[in-house]
């Protein structure tokens, strides 16, 4: 099994925009208080869940691989990644 942890990181910008770290939350708010929020809310959890998901290929590699993975199947699942990369992250 796997997990993740997503972090909320809050930022400010001074005149010149040159962004300044505030602070990070270990549990952030996912309350959606305005439609510009729901817009940025839904595009990292969006964003988040493609990250941490596995295609159906990617799925039958690694679980053809078992617990050790191959040189060949790292090499697919890392060419598999790029290919999808540059389809959806324009």
């Amino acid at each position: 099994a796997s997990c993740f942890e997503l972090l909320g990181f809050d930022v400010i910008l001074d005149h010149k925009l040159s962004p300044f770290l505030l602070e990070v939350n270990h549990s952030p708010s996912f309350t959606c208080d305005s439609p510009l929020d729901s817009s940025v809310k839904s595009a990292v959890i969006r964003g988040t869940m493609e990250m941490v998901s596995f295609t159906r290929e990617e799925q039958r590699i690694l679980k053809r691989a078992g617990t050790r993975l191959d040189s060949a199947a790292r090499d697919r699942l890392v060419e598999l990644r790029e290919m999808y990369e540059r389809k959806n992250c324009d």
